[in-house]
């Protein structure tokens, strides 16, 4: 099942953390998803949930929102095809782990290789959307920095909101061939997505990452080696003289399939990058 290609983002992010835990450092707590008591209601809304029978105006494409045809199609595989145990089960197939630290619970999951001196965490146009991005596409980022509450609570127990706001980027977001290899993106990768936003009652919470840095993410220069991947479809683009002035760049690395969701439209480029990576960590 493709969606079990997104655990290497975890697996990446979190695997030296764990090096510190042997020593007990970290109050590590074994974790299982379960939230399977969630779905009979989940489902009760999802058929409940009304739909315009047709498109308010013809001709209209993604760049004003998510379709009626695809969120219908995603509305009604939700409840009738999409099989939230068998994404549940695949997910916990993987090690996983609870840490409180900063005051803050951290979900993780901790996969080792079987290879002893492998690199943690691996295994088996942009110029044109990115103005396009900022001039039709990023009403979402004004909502999300100065309103956050406001969508937070409208969509709180909404999945088809969740589903529209969520799944409407990810088909948009992504290299316009999602679907044909090495993509791995599909209705059940972008149902299963929005099933953790809504059965695990996050979605408010999302809402205010934004909010939380209104003015900008850290800007101090960054001594650490850093590696960059130009996915040619993303949403945004970033040349190398300017990435340059943000950090120690060791690896500009530029490739010509996928979108903003590297590890769902080019997961082989993705994890090549993260084990290019991996090269310059000293353990």
């Amino acid at each position: 099942m493709a969606f079990s290609k997104l655990k290497i983002w975890l697996v990446a992010a979190t695997s030296f953390t764990v090096t510190f835990a042997a020593n007990n450092s970290f109050n590590l707590t074994p974790f299982t998803i379960d939230l399977s008591s969630e779905i009979p209601r989940l489902n009760v809304l999802m058929n409940n949930t009304c739909l315009p029978a047709t498109a308010l105006y013809s001709g209209v494409g993604p760049d004003k929102g998510i379709e009626l045809n695809l969120i219908a199609e995603l509305r009604n595989e939700w409840p009738e095809i999409f099989d939230w145990e068998t994404q549940q089960a695949e997910l916990n197939q993987f090690a996983q782990f609870t840490s409180v630290i900063e005051g803050q619970t951290v979900h993780f999951v901790h996969e080792k290789s079987k290879e002893a001196d492998a690199i943690t965490g691996c295994q088996n146009v942009t110029e044109q959307r990115g103005t396009a991005f900022d001039t039709i596409s990023n009403a979402y980022f004004m909502e999300q920095t100065t309103k956050p509450n406001d969508i937070g609570f409208a969509l709180y127990d909404s999945p088809v909101g969740q589903l529209a706001w969520i799944g409407g980027k990810m088909k948009l977001w992504s290299d316009p061939r999602a679907g044909t290899p090495p993509s791995v993106l599909n209705n059940t990768v972008i149902l299963t997505s929005v099933s953790l936003y809504y059965l695990t009652g996050s979605f408010l919470s999302s809402m205010w990452i934004y909010a939380s840095n209104p003015n900008g993410f850290h800007t101090v220069y960054l001594k650490v080696p850093m590696l960059f991947g130009q996915y040619e479809y993303n949403i945004g683009l970033w040349l190398q003289d300017y990435v340059t002035q943000v950090g120690n760049l060791v690896s500009y690395r530029v490739h010509n399939f996928g979108g903003n969701f590297a590890g769902l439209d080019n997961p082989p480029a993705l994890f090549d990058d993260i084990r290019e990576m991996g090269l310059y960590f000293k353990v």
